[in-house]
């Protein structure tokens, strides 16, 4: 039923939003200009490998400095969190093995 009507009603919010209504021109704009989203620049910062400890105090000091922004310093240890998670796993899957080969 909605769909045999959408021709009228973009009509009518299209003649509202010209008539100078609020809602109607928020509703015609949000769909021709969508709000644009912020994008973050390209930054190169040293993370030691290897050790997860020295990788956060690097993302720490450098969003503490500047070098990043907070929303990048968070994301960034967002992503040292599942390195972290990752290396949790594979140690516990490895100690179960072992403990499995012990009672075998």
């Amino acid at each position: 039923m909605f769909q045999a009507k959408a021709p009228e009603l973009i009509n009518q919010v299209l003649t509202l939003a010209l008539a100078g209504d609020p809602a109607a021109l928020k509703m015609a704009l949000d769909r021709v200009l969508p709000a644009i989203k912020p994008t973050d620049q390209a930054v190169s910062i040293s993370i030691p490998a290897g050790d997860l400890v020295a990788a956060g105090q690097s993302i720490l000091t450098a969003t503490a400095t500047g070098q990043l922004s907070p929303e990048q310093g968070q994301r960034l240890a967002g992503v040292l969190e599942l390195q972290r998670r990752l290396v949790e796993t594979v140690e516990l899957q490895k100690r179960i093995e072992a403990l499995e080969a012990m009672s075998k």
